[in-house]
């Protein structure tokens, strides 16, 4: 029985009908998929990223009982300080005013007059912050009914504090440095920021002054970032998108027209 002999022509036509078949089945699936399915960042659980739980606010200090009660906007509290010093405090309207020995020449009647309501100064001069919850303003007079005037200067600074919350700190992204004090500057007739000092521990914000004035717990801005780099999210690369893909199928139809032009050579010879 005669040894049936293989037909190099059918044979190579067999292999490169598989070849185009892979090659068409390799372009079907870029074109399906396309750019937008390459640009899918890594979903795996492994490598997805949780994040962190929101940061709670901290707990509002306990305030003493306040004697007497808390001033309502428009009410106002009088007290005598002279020269061995002395305070206000309204633990219950977050205020106090300290007025170390030394300061005055002699005894005033200090008027303190609580004004969240209607904070009268005039606008804000500065246009990186703006009036928080708390308003008031010190005013005073000699013994004998004499006003003193807001250009008087103490002999040193008097301190004034004013508490926060956590209401305060939620105005601010619960970042405690972005609060701050104002005094009501009547030569510009605007509100101008003071030098204060942050006491996080007491939850508190101080600034020592020489006058008399209005004063306001303030919203400080936080400072401008500069634009940042977009994080690599596994996007489209614009660069090496879809060139990357045609090179790779021309690449497999370089090879399998290769592959075709020695299986013919070898059936010739």
């Amino acid at each position: 029985m005669a040894k049936l002999k293989k037909d190099p022509g059918r044979l190579l036509l067999r292999r490169s009908f598989l070849i185009l078949i892979a090659a068409g089945l390799a372009v079907s699936i870029l074109l399906f998929t396309g750019p937008a399915s390459w640009a899918t960042p890594d979903q795996s659980p492994e490598k997805q990223t949780v994040p962190p739980p929101p940061t709670p606010p901290p707990e509002e200090p306990e305030w003493p009982t306040p004697t007497p009660a808390p001033l309502s906007c428009r009410d106002c509290i009088r007290q005598r300080i002279g020269p061995e010093g002395g305070k206000i405090d309204l633990p219950a309207n977050r205020i106090l005013i300290v007025v170390p020995p030394g300061c005055l020449r002699q005894e005033i009647e200090f008027t303190l007059c609580c004004l969240e309501c209607a904070c009268e100064c005039g606008p804000v001069k500065e246009a990186t912050f703006r009036l928080g919850d708390v308003c008031f303003t010190l005013e005073g007079w000699f013994v004998g009914g004499q006003k003193v005037p807001h250009d008087y200067r103490f002999a040193c600074p008097i301190g004034v504090t004013v508490g926060y919350t956590g209401a305060n700190l939620a105005a601010v992204d619960n970042d405690p440095h972005n609060l701050g004090l104002a005094y009501c500057d009547e030569t510009t007739g605007g509100w101008l920021l003071l030098d204060y000092i942050l006491d996080e521990k007491n939850h508190n914000v101080s600034a020592p002054v020489d006058h008399l004035s209005w004063f306001a717990l303030t919203y400080n801005l936080p400072v401008a970032e500069l634009p940042q780099e977009l994080p690599e999210t596994g996007g489209e690369n614009t660069a090496w998108g879809w060139p990357s893909a045609l090179l790779g199928v021309l690449l497999v139809l370089a090879g399998a027209l290769l592959s075709v032009h020695a299986g013919a050579r070898r059936a010739l010879h």
